[in-house]
C-alpha cells in the first residue's frame, strides 16, 4: 500500500445517458487502458439524468461491453430520485428507515441480475448514506464494497469494506494512498475529455482495477481520527458547493 494509486468512477450509467459524450470517455479510457468502475441506476427515474430516449440494447450490448472489458460494475443507487431529508441534504438514502434502505437496494440489484449484470460494489448518489445504508449492504451480502467514504486507504465500517474517494477532478497526490476521482460522462465536454487525455498520458500507469485492487485487503482497518475528520471536512464543502 506504499505507493499512490489511482481509479476512476464513471457515474450515473443508466439507458437514458448522453450516448456520445459517454463513447468519447469510453474511447479515451481504451486508448490509455484504464478500467473503472461504472455505476449504473438500476431504475433511473431521475429526470435530472435523462439526457437521451430510452435504449433498449443498454444492458444487453453497452453493459455486456463493458464486462468484457473488465470494467468493474457497481450499483448506483436505484432510481437516483434525491430528496431534501429532515437534515437538508439531498439523498436517496440516507435518514430512511434499514428496512426501506435494504428493500431499493434488493429491487435495484435484483434489476441488474435480471439484466444479466450483478454488481459487485454500492454507492449512493450524491455521496449521501448514513449507517443503515452501509449495514443494510452488508447484511444483503451483494456487494464486495462500497465506493465511497474518505480516507486516504480502503477502511471498514460496520462490516463492510470501503474503497474511498476524495476528488472528483483528477489530480496528482503525492502521498501513499489510493484515490478514486469520479467522473460524470454525460456531462462532460470537449475541453474536459481534452485534460482526462492529457492526464491520462502522464499517469496511467498509476491506475488500478478496482475490484482486481479490493481482493488483496483480506482484513482493512477500521476508520481512524484522520479518516473522520477528512469526511466530516469534505461533507461541509460538498454541502457549501451544493447550495450556491
Amino acid at each position: 500500500m506504499g505507493k499512490t494509486k489511482y481509479i476512476l468512477r464513471l457515474d450515473d450509467a443508466s439507458p437514458y445517458m448522453a450516448r456520445a459524450k459517454w463513447a468519447k470517455i469510453e474511447k479515451i479510457l481504451d486508448a490509455h487502458g484504464i478500467e473503472p468502475i461504472v455505476g449504473i441506476v438500476p431504475d433511473c427515474t431521475d429526470v435530472t439524468i435523462k439526457y437521451e430516449p430510452y435504449d433498449e440494447s443498454f444492458f444487453g450490448t453497452v453493459v455486456n461491453r463493458w464486462r468484457k472489458k473488465n470494467w468493474t460494475v457497481a450499483q448506483h443507487g436505484l432510481h437516483h430520485l434525491c430528496y431534501k431529508n429532515s437534515d437538508g441534504v439531498a439523498t436517496e438514502f440516507a435518514g430512511r428507515g434499514y428496512e426501506e434502505q435494504l428493500c431499493d437496494i434488493k429491487r435495484g440489484y435484483g434489476i441488474m441480475c435480471a439484466e444479466g449484470c450483478r454488481p459487485v460494489c454500492f454507492f449512493a448518489p450524491c455521496h449521501t448514506f448514513d449507517s443503515e445504508t452501509i449495514r443494510a449492504c452488508r447484511d444483503s451480502k451483494f456487494f464486495n464494497f462500497i465506493s465511497d467514504g474518505c480516507s486516504l486507504f480502503p477502511f471498514e465500517d460496520n462490516g463492510m469494506k470501503f474503497l474511498p474517494n476524495l476528488f472528483d477532478t483528477p489530480k496528482n497526490l503525492y502521498v501513499p494512498g489510493v484515490l478514486t476521482f469520479v467522473c460524470h460522462p454525460s456531462n462532460t465536454d470537449d475541453s474536459y475529455c481534452a485534460f482526462l487525455d492529457d492526464f491520462l498520458d502522464k499517469n496511467a500507469h498509476k491506475f488500478v482495477n478496482a475490484e482486481e485492487y479490493m481482493k488483496s485487503f483480506h482484513a482493512v482497518r477500521r476508520r481512524g481520527i484522520l479518516d473522520k475528520t477528512l469526511n466530516e471536512v469534505l461533507r461541509i464543502i460538498r454541502k457549501k458547493r451544493k447550495g450556491k
